[in-house]
């Protein structure tokens, strides 16, 4: 018989890897530290990005373009509307006529009436006070020219005598250096005329009547 052969035991892995730890040197712990900072740097890389707080995201995120700014309005229509609120105010006397009007401006009035200089203007702006006891007026239209401004009016005037007259009114004022030259008003002067005085003669007498006798 032949003789009986000896059985090879092949070691595992575990054990080869054991012995491979065993057999190879041993790190300091210097390097043990450094490795382990470098697999921790690693492993934050890999991490996902964290979120940006809203203080980040509002920053991040694109600015608005402001409003577009309104532009000025052209110098006469300035002057227009400065013209529109001195009317309207409580009082127009000395001090705005000589803001509104040049030393030699003349005003016309629909009746052909002329005032010429602030001194003028001023006695017409007493008579027109003696003559009313207060107006409320609005303007409607307004345009403006190269030289000119025209102000269209609905105005509700108070007489001294009680009666109240709507006047409609156009004033056209021509323009010189930022002030007032030249200006006409154009309505109806009948209606702030007084009223008529009652006649003292008596009637007419109806058609094929008998006149009377004495």
């Amino acid at each position: 018989m032949a003789p009986a052969r000896k059985r090879s035991r092949k070691k595992p892995a575990r054990a080869k890897k054991k012995a491979a730890r065993r057999g190879a040197p041993k790190r300091s712990a210097a390097k043990r530290k450094t490795a382990r900072r470098s697999a921790a740097k690693k492993t934050k890389k890999r991490k996902a990005p964290a979120k940006r707080s809203a203080t980040a995201r509002r920053k991040a995120s694109p600015k608005k373009s402001p409003a577009p700014k309104r532009s000025a309005p052209p110098p006469l229509m300035r002057l227009a509307q400065k013209i529109i609120r001195m009317t309207q105010g409580p009082s127009f006397g000395a001090a705005e006529i000589r803001e509104l009007y040049q030393p030699d401006a003349r005003s016309i009035e629909a009746s052909g009436a002329t005032a010429q200089g602030h001194a003028g203007l001023e006695e017409k702006m007493k008579g027109w006070e003696q003559m009313t006891a207060g107006m409320d007026s609005a303007p409607r239209n307004v345009w403006t020219g190269p030289h000119t401004i025209c102000i269209e009016w609905d105005s509700t005037v108070t007489m001294r005598d009680g009666r109240t007259v709507r006047l409609h009114e156009v004033a056209v004022h021509e323009i010189k250096d930022g002030k007032i030259q030249s200006e006409r008003y154009y309505y109806d002067p009948s209606a702030l005329a007084p009223p008529a005085p009652p006649s003292s003669l008596p009637p007419p007498a109806p058609p094929g009547s008998l006149p009377p006798t004495a």
